[in-house]
């Protein structure tokens, strides 16, 4: 092989060597894992919030109480969301654990009732998620 050959395959083979360097530092992240969905699956970081099972268990949804008018607000916009104009919004009655929400038709024929916990969220909803959060604390605690 002659001087000038020589040279070219050690090019070549450098480039090779920085391209593949380089396509391999963008498919990781910072703390250099795969930045694939099998990561975000597996209980991986995914903008600084854990992902998974538990990953909506450290936000504060559980604790947040709404007052009445609150509740009557997010029950419109509801109604509105889903696009049915002859839907209102009825009473909204405080209970001991929460909110009666009575849903009628504009000639205030009732249509359904709702129990809402005072986070807004269905009264049956809110006790199993509650549940299970006191469920995996008692879990972490003994171990």
């Amino acid at each position: 092989m002659n001087k000038k050959t020589s040279i070219a395959f050690i090019a070549a083979g450098l480039i090779a060597i920085t391209s593949a360097f380089a396509w391999y530092g963008e498919t990781q992240d910072s703390e250099g894992h795969e930045h694939r969905s099998e990561h975000c699956m597996k209980g991986g970081r995914h903008h600084g919030y854990k992902m998974g099972k538990r990953g909506w268990a450290g936000h504060k949804i559980m604790e947040r109480e709404f007052t009445a008018d609150q509740i009557g607000t997010l029950t419109k916009a509801r109604l509105i969301m889903r696009g049915n104009e002859n839907l209102k919004l009825g009473k909204v009655t405080s209970t001991e654990n929460g909110y009666n929400v009575t849903i009628v038709t504009q000639d205030n024929s009732l249509v359904k009732e709702q129990q809402l916990a005072k986070n807004g969220m269905p009264v049956k909803k809110f006790e199993r998620l509650q549940k299970r959060i006191e469920a995996r604390k008692a879990k972490a605690s003994s171990q």
